[in-house]
């Protein structure tokens, strides 16, 4: 019935191998050919290279009996081409109001062979009456092909759809707590099956039953809900059997990812250990698990803390955060916004584990042991009213240093108009500050004069750049990031023409004298011309820099570049900050580029959904402890990632965008925390403690390179602890 039908889709299909003027009759010109994106195929198959949702809508020109979806794909693992992670199926009389009426998720569409390009049909059960079909597919990463789609006609006289409209969030979401469900159970059910008392086995039987049922007629919302706690009921009534308790605590590692369908340890003593200098600060963790039949409400405090010489005073010392949970695309719910609770009170759900982080900051604490305590305390309840968590601390007798030779960098856009911060830019510079930042980038905005229009600008100087600058006083080092991959025709038609040099050439006079006559010198500033670029553009931009003033600084960030390009770029990079990646994979490339520039960082980027897979031989979950540990066993001079917050704000819950952003936009905070307007994530704190490892440990090479063989797996924050002790015993110890 889709036979040359009409369709729409968002977003666009910019694949850069399959795309072309046909897109938009492809998949329904009754040309189905393996959906390869390669070779003789690509001029038949619509690609996608996008990590958002993808919705297509088919018109089938009149009503009609709908039995199904055929989508021809492909997956397999070549390439990163897999099969979606789901893809939804909705129903239309008028285009406007559609019903969810089929699902298919990830359990269907797995590949059992990895490294293939397989072709696959996939179907969606409709068995409804409508004019108009939509599909919402989410990738599993960023890739998805179909050269065809099928509407299959009923044979018979169907129903027209009989579930309430339902708009794409509102689908997204209904698909994805079904699948947290499923992750929910499959883990139970696992546990209970290694457990040596499987009395729960035929209920954890049941649970499932009733969720596949439920998959198969879509129920609805709620349904759903009764289900979400039908589970979590189960889930507590196991851990309950299992600890002998209606709740408690344990203590947990911070680098660990805690994902909600994970399964506490079992219940015993709960102590919390710190080790760190003077002026530094300091994490630990515990989870908090809800046994009982009812959600249950708590409230934290903190005792004084004692030490060898005198008593001091916790509340400007400790804090307490809790870790909410928020969504990750292909990945579910994990523990990751930290928002303050302190003594503020809140709920815990039946069944639920949450986690609290204890963070010390030893500014007035001289060195020592000292101790004290968190008290967990439970309100309502009468079986278990209060728990109290001991904690030692030992602080040695050195300082951490207020100004870092160690140089970090995080793309902080804090003052752009798009981002969150852009309304209170003062507090994102004290989070940075806190957090050791001292490199800060200066978006071309910010630079440049605009133009006409908000895309164009002129070759003049910006009359917000001194604002700028006098906001980003805490910086050692401020890059001003011209971004000419796609804007160089600031400066003229032609990037290579007499007249592009001149202009180029008469700002960057304007620039560097405009710097001189505020005070600041070659060593405080460096220009980035080129976002991850190394070619003939940059070689030819950095020749007319150096030709100007040989004394000012270049920056590169190089990513997955050539050797032969990076070789062209000798003698032009003051300071060169590979792909991390590039460097791990490929030292030659490190051993040249170190040969040839003298300050040499490195980066990273990963995504929210990236930090809580399963990725054991990658950098992934760790890296934001360790990435500035390894750059200094590396004898690199600092090091960066992929950034501070995300162009459209700090969500908590993004189901259809990259995500990349280590804060949080306290607008869209829970609503029972405390108002912050910045809120940490875990990765941003574990960010700052691996900063502290690499100072602290400087020096220690033979400490660096064991830690550098260590497995992944194995850098638990217990391990990085104890290099930092074994650094600073005394000689001969």
């Amino acid at each position: 019935m889709a036979l040359l039908c009409q369709y729409n889709y968002t977003p666009e299909p910019k694949y850069q191998l399959t795309s072309d003027a046909l897109d938009k009759r492809q998949l329904t010109d009754g040309i189905s050919d393996k959906s390869l994106w390669y070779q003789s195929y690509r001029e038949k198959t619509v690609g996608w290279f996008t990590d958002e949702i993808i919705e297509i809508t088919l018109d089938l020109g009149a009503k009609r009996n709908v039995d199904g979806i055929k989508i021809h794909t492909i997956g397999g693992g070549k390439a990163g081409v897999e099969y979606p992670e789901y893809i939804i199926g909705l129903a239309s009389m008028d285009g406007r109001r559609f019903s969810l009426v089929s699902l298919i998720d990830s359990d269907a569409l797995k590949s059992r062979i990895q490294n293939l390009a397989e072709p696959k049909v996939l179907e969606l059960s409709f068995g409804t009456q409508c004019r108009y079909v939509k599909m919402l597919i989410r990738p599993n990463g960023y890739l998805f092909f179909s050269d065809e789609l099928e509407v299959i006609e009923s044979p018979e006289t169907c129903p027209v759809p009989n579930t309430s409209s339902m708009l794409k969030p509102e689908a997204v979401d209904y698909a994805e707590r079904i699948r947290q469900l499923c992750r929910n159970m499959t883990r139970l059910q696992t546990e209970d099956r290694n457990s040596n008392n499987q009395a729960l086995s035929p209920k954890a039987a049941d649970h499932i039953a009733r969720i596949d049922e439920f998959k198969r007629h879509l129920g609805t919302w709620d349904e759903l809900h009764k289900l979400e706690n039908q589970v979590d009921l189960f889930r507590a009534e196991f851990l309950n059997a299992r600890s002998g308790t209606s709740w408690f605590c344990t203590e947990a590692d911070p680098v660990d990812v805690l994902r909600f369908a994970d399964l506490p340890r079992k219940a015993g003593d709960c102590e919390l250990d710190f080790y760190q200098w003077q002026n530094e600060y300091g994490v630990a963790a515990l989870n908090l698990t809800n046994c009982s039949q009812q959600a249950l409400e708590y409230r934290l405090s903190v005792s004084p803390i004692a030490g060898t010489a005198r008593n001091v005073d916790s509340n400007d010392l400790v804090s307490i955060r809790r870790a909410c949970y928020v969504r990750s695309k292909n990945a579910g719910l994990f523990a990751d916004a930290l928002v303050l609770q302190n003594s503020a009170p809140f709920k815990v759900k039946a069944g639920e584990t949450l986690q609290l982080w204890v963070e010390l900051f030893s500014k007035d604490l001289p060195a020592g042991n000292y101790a004290f305590a968190v008290a967990v305390q439970c309100d309502g309840q009468s079986e278990k009213t209060i728990e109290s968590i001991p904690v030692r601390a030992t602080i040695a007798d050195k300082v951490f240093p207020g100004n870092l030779d160690f140089m970090t960098c995080n793309w902080d856009y804090i003052s752009d108009t798009t981002i969150f911060t852009a309304a209170r830019p003062q507090l994102a510079v004290e989070d940075l500050k806190t957090h050791h930042v001292n490199v800060t980038v200066i978006p071309p905005g910010k630079i440049f004069r605009a133009g006409s229009s908000k895309s164009s600008f002129t070759d003049s100087i910006s009359d917000v750049l001194k604002k700028e600058l006098d906001l980003r006083r805490h910086a050692r080092l401020r890059l001003f990031f011209l971004a000419l991959n796609n804007q160089d025709k600031v400066f003229g038609a032609n990037l290579f023409s007499s007249e592009w040099d001149a202009r180029f050439r008469t700002f960057m006079q304007q620039l560097i004298g405009y710097l001189s006559s505020l005070g600041y010198g070659f060593e405080d500033y460096a220009i980035y011309p080129y976002d991850e670029y190394i070619g003939e553009k940059f070689v030819h931009v950095a020749r007319i820099i150096r030709d100007i003033d040989p004394r000012v600084k270049i920056f590169a960030n190089s990513y997955r570049a050539d050797m032969k390009e990076v070789r062209k770029a000798f003698g032009l990079v003051d300071i060169w900050c590979p792909y991390f990646p590039d460097i791990q994979n490929k030292s030659e490339l490190l051993t040249e580029i170190r040969e040839h520039c003298d300050v040499v960082w490195c980066y990273h980027t990963d995504q929210r959904e990236d930090y809580v897979l399963e990725n054991p031989g990658k950098l992934n979950r760790r890296y934001h402890r360790i990435l500035p540990l390894t750059a200094k066993a590396l004898g690199l001079k600092g090091a960066a990632f992929w950034t501070y917050c995300d162009w459209r704000g700090g969500h908590f819950d993004y189901n259809d965008k990259r995500v990349w952003g280590v804060v949080y936009d306290g607008r869209y905070a829970p609503m029972d925390c405390i108002k912050e307007s910045i809120i940490p994530s875990k990765r941003w704190q574990l960010w700052r403690e691996g900063v502290e490892d690499a100072v602290c440990l400087d020096k220690h090479q033979t400490l660096l390179d064991e830690f550098r063989q260590k497995p992944n797996n194995q850098l638990s924050t217990e391990y990085l602890i104890s290099l930092r002790k074994r650094a600073d015993e005394p000689a001969g110890d």
